[in-house]
């Protein structure tokens, strides 16, 4: 799952490493999650959405996090 770009999970429970997802989600929706918080070897760095209705997260990471957002095109930032 080197490349997986959108990761969609529906109420299951995942144990152990996340270190073999994709360094590369884009999109990540993992409804009813179980989790409190992700386990800090989750990559979020090329995470644009994240989409967790429903989950037990409290925290998604501690420390603040300061991203270069992409540059798309002008129409897309007026409508989002």
């Amino acid at each position: 799952m080197k490349i997986l770009k959108l990761l969609q999970i529906n109420g299951a429970e995942l144990t152990g490493s996340f270190e073999q997802l994709s360094k590369v989600l884009t999109w990540i929706c993992w409804l009813e999650c179980p989790l409190e918080f992700l386990p800090s070897d989750f990559s979020l760095d090329y995470v644009v959405v994240i989409d967790m209705q429903y989950s037990n997260i409290r925290e998604l990471w501690k420390e603040k996090k300061v991203r270069n957002i992409p540059k798309y095109p002008k129409i897309y930032l007026e409508n989002f």
